[in-house]
């Protein structure tokens, strides 16, 4: 299970692995703050859905039927997925940092607005 935070903004703003595993998913668990735009950059036969309130019982039960999954968010804290899904192989994807979105984020020095 890959747990990626795709980073605040556009799509064409993901990193080149988060595109190459939304690629690869069998699955993409995402939830509301994820913008459809990149939920779209997974491949076409991806099954796409959204996180159900036991997301750990979830995320257990696709790993268990031998799916590649993509669980895609903002605002998840992977640490704490990370330690509930103990015994099955994940791995932590950042995305890029808000400060280096550009637009995504407002310039706070006077100078610059």
């Amino acid at each position: 299970i890959y747990i990626v935070h795709p980073g605040p903004g556009p799509a064409d703003l993901v990193t080149m692995r988060t595109q190459r595993l939304l690629g690869e998913a069998d699955v993409i668990v995402h939830d509301a703050t994820v913008s459809p735009e990149i939920i779209d950059l997974a491949r076409r036969d991806a099954d796409r859905v959204t996180v159900e309130p036991d997301e750990v019982a979830q995320l257990r039960r696709l790993a268990a039927e031998g799916k590649r999954v993509i669980r895609l968010g903002t605002g998840m804290d992977a640490g704490h997925l990370v330690a509930a899904l103990a015994g099955i192989k994940t791995e932590v994807v950042p995305g890029l940092p808000k400060c280096f979105c550009g637009d995504a984020c407002p310039c706070t020095l006077c100078r610059w607005s």
